[in-house]
């Protein structure tokens, strides 16, 4: 066997090398049919900038621990330790008599200017020059922690350094590749500028589950995030179709060339697109980007914009993030859900692994385990049903429309499709979000009924056992007893000596 994966690997190198040495040789063709598939260039004069990223991580009542826990870790509001501001903030908010939301913490790097006067300093990833922190209420149960990550200089352009290089064939090998695998520049480019993006998210990802972790740390999962691309050409009403080649540059970074465009009135020249979850290197769970063309957005933006002063990527980020951020509590309310889907689905597909011998410890676990849920479930959804409904928004909470975009719209002015209506994201996120509550319900009552019938029957099999155990421990004490009786003396010799003779016939 040894022998034959050496082999086997041998050969499967071989083949990609040879993979490897046509893809170089084909790297200077003029085909366009081969430029289609196999080459990349960037537009001429296509620059991306990556200024800000938004992420929000949420606390129910099952992980509101962790959030009192942060602010006395990292003492927010008050560096002096006076006053426990934010705690009694926080303990008015959750009880429904406080501020919906309020300022958490600012953050600064060493070296940054601050644009926050009250910013702390300390260290921060390499790429962010400041991270603001804003926690926002939802009913009583829920406190979303809004995170936004301003992104430096250096770093805004490190997308598109990656981007615009002049990427070659490679050959990729190793065990976290596994067989070699050859890679035409198209592959390359690809590749290396969607992990260029994506390392950015795992930084701001991190630090805020390290600093401020709720229910999406807790449980292993990315915290959703949007990231802010500033393209220099591309604009967000896509009227045309790129060729292949244009629309392959705009795949590396990972953007699709979408049919439908999701845009809001409040953020004019700018488009939501979601990332692919299949064939992208960057994750695609809980992953957004809002992109346009800069010139386009400063202009549609004015005049709110000159409110922050210059007009500088600052500037940008902060206008964005006023008009994003119910936006984006809406879409982390729909993971959160989903996470709470996952849980009951993978209590369902490891009970019979873990309980199935009916061990009263694990059972107990599992009934732990269902009560917070349980517990979450039931107060959020009265809470996630009153944000929905409630009329009362903030001065930009931005509405989503998806449409058709101009050349799919054409496909359905000609009967090629069929006509789509433009349609409210935001509306359609609270109806979904209330059916998955109602699906959450219903799995939580089958559960905990099914929960209760493992419960009485194991307590039947317990006390079986024990009533087994207590026979054995009765059989077993009657015949140490006639033990002890047999060797016990009786007159001058034990019993058990006359019992013996009187089987062997001696007197």
């Amino acid at each position: 066997m040894w022998i034959t994966n050496r082999l086997d690997q041998a050969i499967a190198y071989v083949l990609a090398k040879d993979d490897h040495r046509r893809h170089l040789e084909d790297q200077e063709s003029k085909d366009p049919d081969w430029l289609a598939l196999y080459g990349f260039a960037v537009p001429r004069g296509e620059h991306v900038r990556v200024p800000g990223l938004f992420v929000v991580e949420l606390f129910p009542p099952s992980e509101s621990h962790l959030l009192r826990a942060a602010i006395d870790r990292h003492n927010w509001h008050d560096p002096l330790g006076l006053a426990r501001f934010d705690q009694d903030l926080l303990a008015e908010a959750r009880s429904g008599a406080g501020y919906q939301w309020w300022k958490l913490g600012g953050f600064t790097n060493l070296r940054a200017w601050a644009n926050d006067p009250d910013a702390r300093r300390t260290k921060l990833p390499a790429q962010f020059n400041e991270i603001a922190l804003q926690a926002v209420q939802i009913g009583e149960s829920i406190t979303a922690v809004a995170a936004t990550f301003y992104v430096n200089e250096d770093a805004t352009r490190s997308i598109d350094k990656v981007w615009q290089q002049d990427h070659q064939p490679e050959l990729l090998h190793g065990r976290e590749v596994g067989r070699p695998l050859p890679q035409v520049a198209q592959e390359v480019a690809i590749r290396r500028t969607q992990l260029a993006r994506q390392e950015m998210h795992d930084a701001a990802r991190r630090w805020l589950a390290k600093t401020c972790g709720g229910v999406f740390a807790v449980n292993g999962e990315p915290q959703p995030l949007i990231d802010l691309l500033l393209f220099t050409q591309r604009d967000a009403t896509v009227e045309i179709r790129p060729d292949q080649l244009r629309d392959t540059a705009y795949r590396a970074i990972g953007l699709a060339n979408p049919s439908f465009l999701i845009t809001s009135p409040e953020l004019p020249a700018m488009n939501l697109e979601r990332v692919e979850r299949r064939y992208s290197y960057v994750n695609g769970a809980r992953t957004w980007a809002l992109w346009g063309q800069r010139q386009a957005i400063i202009d549609q933006a004015r005049p709110r914009i000159r409110k922050y002063g210059r007009v500088d990527n600052w500037a940008i980020v902060s206008y964005v993030r006023e008009a994003i951020q119910d936006y984006l509590l809406r879409l982390s309310i729909s993971e959160l859900l989903s996470v709470y889907h996952l849980q009951y689905a993978r209590m369902r597909d490891d009970a019979r692994q873990q309980h199935g011998r009916f061990r009263m410890k694990n059972l107990e676990e599992l009934r732990t385990n269902l009560l917070a849920l349980s517990l979450n479930v039931g107060l959020i959804e009265r809470d996630i049903s009153s944000f929905n409904r409630r009329r009362w928004r903030s001065a930009y909470d931005a509405p989503f429309i998806e449409r058709s975009a101009p050349r799919m719209r054409r496909f359905e002015e000609r009967s090629l499709a069929p006509l789509r209506a433009p349609r409210n994201t935001n509306d359609r996120m609270a109806s979904d979000q209330a059916a998955l509550l109602a699906r959450l319900k219903a799995d939580d009552e089958h559960y905990r009924d099914v929960v209760s019938e493992a419960a009485s029957l194991t307590s039947s099999l317990q006390a079986l056992r024990t009533s087994r155990a207590a026979r054995w421990i009765a059989a077993a004490s009657l015949a140490v007893s006639l033990a002890v009786f047999s060797f016990s003396n009786v007159a001058e010799h034990p019993l058990i000596v006359a019992v013996i003779h009187w089987i062997t016939g001696h007197h």
